[in-house]
């Protein structure tokens, strides 16, 4: 099956015409979503790039569609082979190596998807679970995230992503465990490394959110969390949401039951090794604290009406 985009342009139209040995089609979050090339040695990796839960369609109309393409140079140009990822009709990215193109269609795949899903909301964070409960640290990517959750992975929390935290319409954490993208010891460029590495373990089932906290690594920074109020962690969440502006409303209800159900922290920090066991500390702690908080909104909601 060759996926087309239900949705045409003269851009997708030229590149319909370029001719494709196979494809896929499946549906991620709600979304449709079709992937193709003309390099059987792309098709076979795709399996291993869907995200989690997604189930395949035999529709090859989707609503949204990225390209793979290989061409190869002329002779006198060294008669290189080149890929080229196109998202929709944009070439996003050019790489000389199956690898490098098959990374970049990962990392492609799950924005498009955070983008275009209807039905959850995608915030840019690392997400462990800890006591049955979801521990959030939303940030950019260079926040230092990652190395927070691969060393809380280390210390026995559950691995549910260090990517993305996908929220349902109750604000539940659902699994996205894509592997790290961890920087060696050496230096080195960043490379993907499966949970199971670290000798962690992932979630299954979603969890309702025990804590946020929204920090970063900041060299010789002292630890010294401080409690937001709604209106600034909701602020704080946000800035970190994929489709904050095209999805608004979902997005504003959906963020709003957590930082009114969990309670939200703040502060730079130090190294990982540091700060880990008071995190862990400070989760235990913080879940009667919210509750009652909770419970007493209730009770005045409840009163009132």
């Amino acid at each position: 099956m060759v996926p087309r985009c239900e949705y045409s342009s003269s851009g997708l139209r030229q590149l319909d015409a370029l001719g494709w040995g196979r494809g896929i089609c499946f549906v991620s979050h709600g979304l449709r979503v079709g992937i193709r090339a003309n390099d059987a040695r792309v098709l076979e990796r795709i399996a291993e790039l869907l995200p989690v839960g997604s189930q395949t369609v035999n529709s090859p109309y989707v609503q949204f569609i990225y390209s793979v393409r290989r061409h190869t140079t002329p002779r006198q140009m060294g008669a290189n082979d080149v890929y080229q990822l196109y998202a929709g009709a944009q070439l996003i990215a050019r790489a000389a190596s199956l690898e490098a193109i098959v990374d970049d269609l990962q990392s492609a795949l799950d924005f498009g998807v955070a983008l275009g899903s209807p039905n959850s909301v995608f915030v840019h964070a690392g997400v462990v679970g800890w006591r049955e409960r979801a521990l959030i640290v939303p940030g950019e990517s260079g926040s230092g995230k990652t190395s927070l959750v691969a060393e809380l992975v280390k210390a026995g929390a559950t691995y549910y992503s260090d990517e993305y935290a996908v929220l349902d319409q109750r604000g539940r954490v659902h699994s996205y465990p894509r592997p790290l993208y961890v920087r060696p010891f050496d230096g080195g460029p960043r490379k993907r490394v499966t949970v199971e590495k670290l000798g962690g373990r992932r979630g299954a089932h979603a969890l309702a959110v025990g804590l946020v906290l929204l920090t970063k690594f900041t060299p010789g920074a002292t630890w010294k969390p401080r409690s937001l109020p709604s209106g600034e962690a909701l602020l704080g969440m946000l800035a970190n949401t994929v489709a904050a502006r095209t999805r608004s409303r979902d997005v504003l209800s959906t963020l709003r039951q957590v930082v009114l159900n969990a309670p939200v922290l703040t502060s730079d920090r130090g190294e990982v090794a540091d700060v880990v066991p008071l995190i862990l500390e400070l989760f235990r702690e913080e879940q009667p604290t919210r509750g009652a908080e909770t419970s007493r909104r209730k009770e005045e909601n409840d009163t009132q009406n």
